[in-house]
């Protein structure tokens, strides 16, 4: 978030009435960028701050002496935030939302809101509207330059096309139209409108799908389906699908990242950690699982071991700054009574600290060398931790 604060443009003499006005920010909802205003008819000391919608500061404007008169700050953001002013005297909150965060957010109102903590990649059962069309996208690209076209049943693109869609839907061959139009509306309503499940089996059939005529374009297409399961898992990775093709062998399978049993261990260590009022534990997995939502591994992994990290220095304040003294300390207390559990704590974070780019700055390299199943573990694995050790301090404090 940025922001950028403006200089007072009236003087008390010019604006009696209440001692400040918060005037609602413009425009809202806001394009990325937004305008806060208020007014002080007398100088004095003044609060102004941005906060999520659990009243955290994402960003303090203004913390000082204010001289009497009108003021502004600009603040580029994503997403809903409320706004606030104190003074001496009184205190007033305001709501801002930027436009985007409705249309282009394709989690659901419990995964904006923390209500439901898995990230994508761990909700079976389902896949966003963006997983969804970035793969009908793949195959639209297949279809639509697959060159001419026809109603010839012995061309291949029509054939496959058309053994697909019986397929997938149930139907007799005869039933199906070969019209291109009609094709791309119903690999459309397939992929986009129908359950996840449906489409998933359309695209088994393409991928496994061989035309073994010798026919013009059967050799191209047979190249194109082939690289179709690599393309999709492009696709799916791209917006942290929960399901993804096996490419080592054929026939080419899609299998779920996950288990059902992890994505619930995850809700039942986050309902562990809420019930222990272990609010910032549970924000660093909330942020972690955020991260993974938008491909930012080495972040979701840097903020999963912080909340493991939360807990432990939580229950023990003077253990020093980081996990290793706080998990050393809880140890010799006797919280910890495995001495192999607490090293493998320790060996987790100690994978933090030595990759670059996840706690420590990137030095020799562009990027950090981790991807999304290294992020997911580390999201499980952390989630189970934390609660694990919010129990046993518990227990014995």
């Amino acid at each position: 978030m940025k922001y950028t604060i403006g200089t007072p443009t009236c003087t008390e003499r010019e604006r009696p009435g209440a001692a400040f006005a918060l005037n609602r920010n413009y425009p809202n909802p806001f394009h990325l960028a937004t305008t806060v205003r208020y007014t002080l008819l007398r100088p004095g000391p003044v609060w102004l701050g941005v906060y999520d919608l659990l009243g955290r500061e994402v960003v303090r404007l203004m913390d000082g002496l204010a001289a009497a008169g009108s003021h502004q700050a600009r603040v580029e953001a994503r997403g809903v935030y409320l706004f606030g002013l104190t003074t001496s005297l009184h205190s007033r909150l305001e709501h801002m939302a930027d436009t985007l965060d409705w249309t282009n957010d394709s989690r659901s109102f419990s995964q904006r809101y923390g209500y439901d903590p898995r990230p994508e990649c761990m909700r079976l059962g389902h896949l966003s509207f963006a997983a969804r069309t970035a793969a009908y996208n793949v195959v639209y690209d297949m279809i639509a330059t697959a060159g001419d076209w026809g109603s010839n049943v012995t061309r291949p693109m029509p054939r496959v096309c058309r053994c697909a869609i019986a397929s997938c839907l149930l139907k007799p061959m005869r039933e199906v139209n070969l019209l291109r139009n009609e094709v791309f509306s119903v690999v459309e309503d397939i992929m986009l409108e129908r359950p996840f499940n449906k489409m998933l089996d359309l695209l088994e059939f393409l991928a496994n799908y061989s035309e073994v005529r010798e026919v013009q374009g059967a050799r191209w297409l047979n190249t194109r389906l082939k690289q179709l399961p690599h393309d999709i898992n492009a696709a799916f990775d791209q917006y942290g699908a929960a399901y993804l093709f096996c490419t080592s062998r054929q026939p080419f399978r899609v299998f779920p990242r996950t288990s059902e049993a992890q994505g619930v261990a995850v809700q039942n260590a986050v309902a562990t950690l809420h019930g222990q009022k272990l609010a910032a534990s549970v924000t660093h997995l909330r942020e972690a699982a955020a991260h993974l939502n938008s491909g930012e591994f080495a972040d979701a992994i840097a903020d999963s071991i912080h909340a493991v990290e939360s807990v432990a220095r939580f229950f023990d304040k003077n253990a020093g700054r980081t996990l290793g003294p706080a998990i050393d300390s809880l140890r010799k207390q006797g919280v910890l009574k495995h001495p192999a559990l607490a090293h493998a704590i320790k060996l987790l974070y100690g994978y933090t600290c030595d990759q670059e780019g996840i706690r420590h700055a990137l030095v020799f390299k562009g990027e950090a060398n981790v991807d999304m199943n290294e992020a997911m573990f580390m999201f499980g694995a952390c989630a189970s931790l934390a609660a694990y050790l919010a129990n046993a301090c518990a227990s014995e404090c």
